[in-house]
Protein backbone atom coordinates (compact mmCIF):
# COMPACT_ATOMS: atom_id res chain seq x y z
CA UNK A 1 0.00 0.00 0.00
CA UNK A 2 1.39 3.36 -1.00
CA UNK A 3 0.99 6.49 1.04
CA UNK A 4 -0.82 9.42 -0.59
CA UNK A 5 1.34 11.99 -2.38
CA UNK A 6 0.34 14.74 0.08
CA UNK A 7 1.96 12.67 2.86
CA UNK A 8 5.42 12.97 1.30
CA UNK A 9 4.82 16.55 0.11
CA UNK A 10 4.31 17.63 3.71
CA UNK A 11 7.58 16.00 4.73
CA UNK A 12 5.90 13.30 6.80
CA UNK A 13 7.96 10.15 7.35
CA UNK A 14 7.44 7.02 5.30
CA UNK A 15 5.09 4.36 6.57
CA UNK A 16 8.03 2.20 7.70
CA UNK A 17 9.39 5.03 9.84
CA UNK A 18 5.98 5.63 11.38
CA UNK A 19 5.80 1.93 12.24
CA UNK A 20 9.30 2.04 13.74
CA UNK A 21 8.05 4.62 16.23
CA UNK A 22 4.54 3.34 16.87
CA UNK A 23 5.32 -0.35 17.47
CA UNK A 24 7.91 0.22 20.25
CA UNK A 25 5.61 2.77 21.86
CA UNK A 26 2.69 0.37 21.73
CA UNK A 27 4.91 -2.41 23.10
CA UNK A 28 5.90 -0.25 26.07
CA UNK A 29 2.27 0.68 26.64
CA UNK A 30 1.33 -3.01 26.60
CA UNK A 31 4.15 -3.85 29.01
CA UNK A 32 3.09 -1.15 31.47
CA UNK A 33 -0.60 -2.03 31.13
CA UNK A 34 0.17 -5.66 31.95
CA UNK A 35 1.77 -4.60 35.24
CA UNK A 36 -1.21 -2.45 36.18
CA UNK A 37 -3.70 -5.11 35.16
CA UNK A 38 -1.83 -7.72 37.22
CA UNK A 39 -2.13 -5.53 40.30
CA UNK A 40 -5.84 -4.94 39.67
CA UNK A 41 -6.51 -8.65 39.21
CA UNK A 42 -4.65 -9.56 42.38
CA UNK A 43 -6.53 -6.82 44.26
CA UNK A 44 -9.79 -8.48 43.20
CA UNK A 45 -8.58 -11.91 44.33
CA UNK A 46 -6.89 -11.13 47.66
CA UNK A 47 -8.10 -9.81 50.99
CA UNK A 48 -6.83 -6.28 51.76
CA UNK A 49 -4.06 -7.39 54.15
CA UNK A 50 -2.88 -10.12 51.79
CA UNK A 51 -3.00 -7.69 48.86
CA UNK A 52 -0.83 -5.23 50.80
CA UNK A 53 1.78 -7.95 51.31
CA UNK A 54 1.53 -8.96 47.66
CA UNK A 55 1.89 -5.33 46.52
CA UNK A 56 5.13 -4.96 48.50
CA UNK A 57 6.46 -8.23 47.07
CA UNK A 58 5.43 -7.27 43.52
CA UNK A 59 6.97 -3.81 43.88
CA UNK A 60 10.29 -5.41 44.77
CA UNK A 61 10.10 -7.60 41.65
CA UNK A 62 9.49 -4.44 39.60
CA UNK A 63 12.44 -2.76 41.38
CA UNK A 64 14.72 -5.68 40.46
CA UNK A 65 13.39 -5.49 36.91
CA UNK A 66 14.17 -1.77 36.82
CA UNK A 67 17.72 -2.36 38.05
CA UNK A 68 18.20 -5.08 35.44
CA UNK A 69 16.77 -2.80 32.77
CA UNK A 70 19.05 0.04 33.88
CA UNK A 71 22.18 -2.09 33.85
CA UNK A 72 21.54 -4.33 30.86
CA UNK A 73 18.96 -2.42 28.83
CA UNK A 74 21.32 0.47 28.19
CA UNK A 75 24.15 -1.86 27.17
CA UNK A 76 21.85 -3.78 24.85
CA UNK A 77 20.34 -0.62 23.35
CA UNK A 78 23.72 0.96 22.63
CA UNK A 79 25.37 -2.19 21.29
CA UNK A 80 26.28 -2.44 17.61
CA UNK A 81 24.67 -5.91 17.60
CA UNK A 82 21.80 -5.64 20.10
CA UNK A 83 20.37 -9.10 19.41
CA UNK A 84 23.66 -10.83 20.17
CA UNK A 85 24.24 -8.62 23.22
CA UNK A 86 20.72 -9.32 24.51
CA UNK A 87 21.19 -13.07 24.16
CA UNK A 88 24.55 -12.84 25.94
CA UNK A 89 23.01 -10.67 28.66
CA UNK A 90 20.31 -13.29 29.14
CA UNK A 91 22.97 -15.64 30.54
CA UNK A 92 24.06 -12.97 33.01
CA UNK A 93 20.44 -12.39 34.03
CA UNK A 94 19.88 -16.08 34.68
CA UNK A 95 23.10 -16.46 36.70
CA UNK A 96 22.66 -13.26 38.72
CA UNK A 97 18.98 -13.88 39.35
CA UNK A 98 19.52 -17.11 41.30
CA UNK A 99 21.06 -15.49 44.40
CA UNK A 100 18.74 -12.48 44.06
CA UNK A 101 15.70 -14.78 43.91
CA UNK A 102 16.90 -16.78 46.91
CA UNK A 103 17.53 -13.64 48.97
CA UNK A 104 14.16 -12.26 47.87
CA UNK A 105 12.36 -15.44 48.92
CA UNK A 106 14.05 -15.64 52.33
CA UNK A 107 13.61 -11.95 53.16
CA UNK A 108 9.99 -11.74 52.07
CA UNK A 109 9.00 -15.01 53.67
CA UNK A 110 10.34 -13.61 56.94
CA UNK A 111 8.44 -10.38 56.28
CA UNK A 112 5.04 -11.81 55.30
CA UNK A 113 5.23 -15.13 57.12
CA UNK A 114 5.11 -18.73 56.01
CA UNK A 115 1.40 -18.51 55.11
CA UNK A 116 2.14 -16.55 51.95
CA UNK A 117 5.44 -18.28 51.11
CA UNK A 118 3.99 -20.08 48.08
CA UNK A 119 3.07 -16.75 46.42
CA UNK A 120 6.47 -15.36 47.35
CA UNK A 121 8.04 -18.48 45.83
CA UNK A 122 6.23 -17.89 42.53
CA UNK A 123 7.40 -14.27 42.49
CA UNK A 124 10.97 -15.38 43.32
CA UNK A 125 10.92 -17.76 40.35
CA UNK A 126 9.50 -14.94 38.24
CA UNK A 127 12.51 -12.65 38.78
CA UNK A 128 14.83 -14.30 36.22
CA UNK A 129 11.93 -14.84 33.82
CA UNK A 130 10.71 -11.23 33.77
CA UNK A 131 14.25 -9.83 33.68
CA UNK A 132 15.19 -12.19 30.85
CA UNK A 133 12.07 -11.40 28.86
CA UNK A 134 12.70 -7.68 29.31
CA UNK A 135 16.34 -7.98 28.21
CA UNK A 136 15.38 -9.81 25.02
CA UNK A 137 12.61 -7.27 24.45
CA UNK A 138 15.17 -4.46 24.64
CA UNK A 139 17.37 -6.30 22.15
CA UNK A 140 14.55 -6.70 19.68
CA UNK A 141 13.54 -3.04 19.90
CA UNK A 142 17.16 -1.85 19.58
CA UNK A 143 17.60 -4.07 16.51
CA UNK A 144 14.54 -2.41 14.94
CA UNK A 145 12.53 -5.61 15.35
CA UNK A 146 10.01 -4.20 17.77
CA UNK A 147 7.33 -6.51 16.42
CA UNK A 148 9.17 -9.35 18.22
CA UNK A 149 8.97 -7.45 21.52
CA UNK A 150 5.33 -6.64 20.85
CA UNK A 151 4.52 -10.31 20.15
CA UNK A 152 6.28 -11.38 23.36
CA UNK A 153 4.38 -8.84 25.46
CA UNK A 154 1.11 -9.58 23.66
CA UNK A 155 1.35 -13.27 24.58
CA UNK A 156 2.01 -12.35 28.20
CA UNK A 157 -0.92 -9.91 28.16
CA UNK A 158 -3.17 -12.64 26.72
CA UNK A 159 -2.42 -14.77 29.78
CA UNK A 160 -3.18 -11.81 32.05
CA UNK A 161 -6.46 -11.10 30.26
CA UNK A 162 -7.47 -14.73 30.82
CA UNK A 163 -7.04 -14.08 34.53
CA UNK A 164 -9.45 -11.17 34.21
CA UNK A 165 -12.07 -13.38 32.56
CA UNK A 166 -11.73 -16.63 34.50
CA UNK A 167 -12.15 -16.89 38.25
CA UNK A 168 -9.08 -18.68 39.65
CA UNK A 169 -7.56 -18.75 43.13
CA UNK A 170 -4.82 -16.15 43.78
CA UNK A 171 -1.92 -18.62 43.73
CA UNK A 172 -3.13 -20.15 40.45
CA UNK A 173 -3.50 -16.65 39.00
CA UNK A 174 0.10 -15.90 39.90
CA UNK A 175 1.29 -19.21 38.41
CA UNK A 176 -0.58 -18.45 35.17
CA UNK A 177 0.94 -14.95 35.15
CA UNK A 178 4.38 -16.56 35.46
CA UNK A 179 3.53 -19.02 32.66
CA UNK A 180 2.62 -16.08 30.42
CA UNK A 181 5.97 -14.44 31.20
CA UNK A 182 7.78 -17.71 30.48
CA UNK A 183 6.02 -18.16 27.13
CA UNK A 184 6.87 -14.54 26.30
CA UNK A 185 10.52 -15.20 27.22
CA UNK A 186 10.66 -18.35 25.11
CA UNK A 187 8.95 -16.65 22.17
CA UNK A 188 11.44 -13.77 22.00
CA UNK A 189 14.63 -15.69 21.06
CA UNK A 190 12.75 -17.82 18.52
CA UNK A 191 11.62 -14.70 16.70
CA UNK A 192 14.95 -12.84 16.85
CA UNK A 193 16.87 -15.32 14.67
CA UNK A 194 18.11 -13.46 11.61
Amino acid sequence: MRLPRWWAERGLPAREKVGQHLVPGFDQLLSSASNVLTLIIMARLLAPAAYGQFAVAYAIVILVLGLSRDYLGTRVSLSPDPLHTAKSALGLVLVAAVPVSCAYFIALTLYVGADESSMIGVLAVAIPVVCGQDTLRFGAVAAKRAQVALASDAVWMAFILCLWVFDVPPLMALVLWLCGALVGLLLAPCRTVR
